[in-house]
């Protein structure tokens, strides 16, 4: 997970976010094709040919295998397709590296005789600029959905307290909490003359305060 990037550096990179048609994600090997300015996105030609931009840095996303400038012999005898200074369209060079004092530089030699010197640098951002103009297709990096928050933990139980019911408290009838201790036991006599006992003895009393 490299936080830096230089262009050519050898990466593995989680291909299309793991969102590709198989559905299984892949790991796939490409080498970096461009960096943007504040470090943050780049591109990857893959070595199967696609080409992939607007990828994230530091995502977790990247493997580095190993630095393109400090292993530049990757390129010594490739043969590519180039713009010659001048000229619109392309022609076939072949590419020699070579290190000197402490710098590494690149011979451009194409078919016709002609050779162009150039340093790593500034090599591999012409190189890969040629290669992006010959994709047919550019796939963009798809980005990650942002979670719902509505499914959050958190709002899930706040949704839950708001659905759930206030608690009632049943008040019987008869039994009004607003009326004083004696009115009640008043009323508990009454109830229990109605109902065919003759006398309310003192120990219902208490019984019923106590139910109270």
């Amino acid at each position: 997970n490299p936080l830096t990037l230089s262009i050519s550096d050898l990466v593995f990179c989680f291909y299309q976010n793991g969102c590709n048609k198989e559905g299984i994600p892949f790991w796939f090997r490409g080498r970096i094709a461009n960096v943007d300015s504040e470090m943050t996105r780049c591109d990857i030609l893959y070595d199967d040919g696609e080409y992939e931009t607007n990828i994230p840095i530091g995502k977790k996303k990247i493997w580095l295998v190993e630095r393109g400038h400090k292993k530049p012999y990757w390129l010594d005898g490739v043969e590519t397709d180039l713009r010659k200074r001048y000229c619109a369209t392309k022609t076939r060079a072949k590419i020699t590296v070579k290190e000197y004092n402490n710098e590494t530089y690149v011979e451009k030699f194409w078919l016709g005789g002609a050779t162009k010197w150039c340093s790593y640098d500034e090599f591999v951002t012409e190189l890969f600029a040629s290669l992006k103009e010959d994709r047919g297709k550019i796939l963009t990096w798809p980005e990650d959905k942002p979670e719902d928050e509505s499914k959050s933990p958190v709002a899930v139980q706040q949704a839950k307290k708001r659905k759930r019911k206030p608690l009632v408290r049943r008040i019987d009838k008869n039994r009004s909490s607003k009326k004083p201790k004696m009115e009640r036991n008043r009323d508990y006599a009454s109830r229990m003359l109605r109902k065919g006992r003759k006398e309310v003895s003192s120990e219902d009393e208490e019984y019923y305060d106590e139910d109270t």
